[in-house]
């Protein structure tokens, strides 16, 4: 779990950086009054299918003078899964690594710390229009209905090495719709039992993917990856766990730390009294 120090390490490194930067590069162009700032999640609402993986996207306005940014997005992590975040155009217009880009995740509370800036004085903007966006974060919805997601200790760095707090945030939702297969799920999933496992997240994947344990006692649980024919591929975990939910992650290596090929993957999840079955689709 992340703690504060390391949140006040990341900014306090994050501010350095963009001191040095502005005293070298700076320019005469300056960031706009705090009044007019605003940052948003842009759509501010997006449908989806349960298990879908959908993109939104982290934008400022106005963008003139704007040498570097860090903000938190926070979700809720028992309808929310996180899968990747990554750099817009705008600090980083030409597309060449002219910028440094820094996150932080914990999926088990929910929190993405995420920190831009430029590294060179020719970096981003120029190219870029007004509310171009910072950064695209693609998340899946675990479960039907309306998930808020937000933007929270937003702050603006500009070419004086100014620091602005943006005068609004505005948040967003995904109002995420049951698929036949999520409501065979959640009916399951309700069942009395002493877990239960999501489906996988993204899926198709062509890296690694993720899922949760719900685990509602302090047992033994194994976790392995068996293939289209029924093989053992792969043992995630074999552990004692706590009681509470575990987000595990796997990275389509087999055993012996080789990658396997594209294919139709099971994971199977037993606990002390009772097995959990996910169908993976993976796709070098």
């Amino acid at each position: 779990m992340l703690c504060i120090s390391n949140y006040r390490r990341l900014t306090e490194l994050l501010f350095a950086i963009v001191t040095i930067i502005c005293l070298v590069f700076g320019s005469d162009e300056l960031l706009a009054d705090s009044d007019s700032l605003y940052i948003a999640i842009e759509p501010q609402s997006i449908s989806a299918l349960t298990w879908d993986t959908v993109q939104i996207a982290v934008v400022v306005s106005p963008i003139s003078g704007l040498y570097a940014t860090g903000f938190d997005f926070e979700y809720d992590p028992a309808s929310i899964g996180f899968v990747k975040a990554y750099e817009g155009c705008f600090l980083n217009a030409s597309g060449s690594v002219n910028t440094a880009f820094v996150k932080s995740v914990d999926s088990l509370t929910g929190r993405v710390i995420i920190g831009i800036t430029r590294t060179q004085a020719s970096a981003g903007g120029a190219s870029c229009l007004q509310e171009t966006p910072l950064v695209f974060i693609d998340l899946v919805a675990k479960s039907s209905g309306i998930h808020a997601l937000y933007i929270t200790r937003s702050s603006l760095i500009g070419t004086d090495g100014e620091t602005h707090f943006p005068h609004l945030a505005y948040g967003g939702q995904i109002d995420a719709q049951p698929t036949s297969a999520a409501d065979a799920d959640q009916k399951y999933t309700n069942l009395p039992t002493d877990m239960s496992v999501s489906q996988n997240w993204p899926n198709p994947f062509n890296s690694s993917t993720m899922f949760e344990i719900d685990n509602r006692k302090n047992q033994n649980i194994t976790a392995e990856v068996y293939d289209l024919l029924g093989r053992h591929v792969s043992t995630i975990i074999d552990t004692r766990l706590t009681q509470g939910i575990h987000v595990l992650e796997w990275d389509a290596a087999d055993s012996f730390g080789g990658l396997l090929p594209s294919g139709v993957y099971f994971l199977k999840v037993s606990s002390e009294s009772s097995t959990r079955t996910r169908k993976m689709l993976f796709l070098k």
